[in-house]
């Protein structure tokens, strides 16, 4: 097993890097956000995951080893593999994620590309007991409970004025134009302001 590698970045390519450790080239995927810090020539170390196959073997690094061993968590999870949990953590970092998963978000998961509902419900079903252990700064537990929060009333508001009889192309231009006014809104204020809009 290979626990971690230190080295110097060789090259650099679409979602991996060569990484020359005492002149051996590993081949390393790597995440979006940590293969756009890199460049070539630097010096890193990196926290590998080793998955061995019929075809051969795959080394995926992390900067961070609370990320390789979310990333572990993830692909743990029955359906999701080593390249799905690399999409999972390119789409979202290690903290939206787990706060994603801690706050049931389904929304925010389904935004990640190759999850659809039934996968984020079961995320949170089967991940949130494994990830409550980890501790999301305040700042973005705040940001990320208003951020459902508005869903939440852009949702709510939306259902209440196509009962009304308004069709969705005009509800969503309406709400979109009150969205740049304000980010923050409680579902009967978005709701009269709308229909001042709409009765215009």
């Amino acid at each position: 097993m290979i626990g971690f590698l230190k080295g110097n970045v060789f090259k650099k390519k679409e979602q991996s890097i060569l990484l020359d450790v005492r002149d051996v080239g590993y081949e390393v995927f790597l995440t979006v956000s940590d293969l756009t810090q890199l460049k070539e020539n630097e010096n890193v170390l990196l926290f590998i995951h080793y998955k061995q196959k019929e075809d051969g073997t795959s080394l995926f690094g992390f900067m961070s080893e609370e990320t390789k061993d979310v990333f572990e968590v993830l692909i743990d999870m029955n359906g999701i593999g080593p390249k799905m949990g690399m999409v999972i953590l390119s789409a979202m970092d290690k903290d939206m994620l787990i706060a994603s998963i801690q706050r049931e978000d389904v929304f925010a998961l389904t935004e990640i590309p190759g999850v659809g509902k039934k996968t984020a419900q079961r995320m949170i079903v089967e991940l949130q007991d494994k990830l409550n252990h980890y501790v999301i700064d305040d700042t973005m537990e705040l940001e990320m409970k208003i951020e459902k929060d508005n869903r939440t009333a852009l949702t709510d508001a939306e259902e209440a004025l196509i009962f009304l009889g308004y069709s969705k192309k005009e509800i969503d231009q309406v709400l979109k134009k009150l969205l740049k006014r304000d980010k923050t809104y409680e579902t009967d204020d978005l709701i009269k302001l709308a229909l001042k809009e709409l009765g215009k």
